[in-house]
């Protein structure tokens, strides 16, 4: 019942001006209840990817990204759900897949996923091969054959072999190009380099900036900037407290290959698998 007034309230409000984040706030308890069943929310992130109205897919593509950037990193489909799907509704379930969610570790805990549906040798092993040997492994070759390496020890045959043969083929990609010669003219411009990081970090000092809003410690305590040097040091009741040295801290995201290599074809296949319909072929 709370699904499905959850999911009729965003297909009737969840306009173009809706935001993810917005959601997520307006039902922050009910959607931390359903993150903690993990069987419903299995079912739920998969009954959104391929539901008919795209506003459910766009949503449970925001609501995967806020809970990887607060520590969900290894989402997974329903077995249960995929255990009722035919050919046509894996291709689309991947499509959306591949346009809404972003992260490689998500990309790849969702994709193996889809092997642990009922006769998953006939039903999706071809998809997965073509997904992590076309999509991942090109988009994120190391992380992809990091991630088949680690699965391969706990898995058993038939999968076993599955894993194996993808991450056979990625190695092989892998060393020809590393054989190749780095041209200076086929490297991606420096000036996408710079653009890129320079949108990813206004990103991440926007999503700071709207955290500390909402911060009850920044609102009990007087906010001083600091502007330069090595240390800082808090006074209270008159008393000056140790000095504290600063530190640096860092934080990387992996980018898709393709979205250096190739920015506009990345874009214009994104979108294609975002506005994908189930019938398509």
């Amino acid at each position: 019942l709370v699904l499905d007034f959850l999911s009729g309230w965003l297909v009737r409000q969840g306009g173009s001006g809706l935001q993810d984040e917005n959601m997520i706030e307006l039902f922050d308890q009910t959607i931390m209840q359903i993150v903690n069943d993990e069987p419903e929310f299995k079912k739920l992130i998969t009954n959104w990817m391929v539901a008919s109205e795209r506003k459910l897919a766009v949503a449970c593509g925001g609501l995967i990204r806020y809970l990887h950037v607060h520590g969900m990193k290894s989402p997974e489909f329903s077995s249960h759900v995929l255990s009722t799907f035919n050919p046509q509704d894996f291709k689309f379930l991947a499509r959306r897949m591949l346009g809404y969610v972003i992260y490689e570790e998500t990309l790849l805990s969702l994709t193996f996923s889809l092997l642990k549906t009922t006769n998953a040798l006939e039903r999706s092993f071809g998809l997965v091969h073509s997904l992590l040997t076309e999509e991942l492994g090109r988009d994120y070759p190391y992380a992809t054959m990091e991630a088949l390496k680690l699965r391969k020890e706990a898995a058993s045959s038939p999968e076993k072999e599955l894993l194996a043969q993808v991450h056979a083929i990625l190695l092989q990609r892998s060393t020809a190009n590393d054989h190749l010669d780095r041209l200076q003219e086929l490297r991606p411009p420096m000036r996408l380099h710079r653009a890129i990081a320079q949108s990813r970090a206004r990103g991440m000092e926007h999503a700071q900036d709207v955290a500390n809003e909402k911060s009850i410690f920044r609102k009990l305590v007087t906010t001083v900037p600091l502007k330069a040097g090595r240390g800082w040091f808090s006074v209270s009741d008159n008393q000056v407290g140790p000095t504290q040295h600063l530190q640096s801290i860092s934080h990387s995201i992996t980018l898709p290959k393709r979205a250096l290599t190739d920015p506009v074809g990345y874009a214009i296949a994104g979108l294609h698998y975002r506005i994908a319909k189930r019938d398509d072929e």
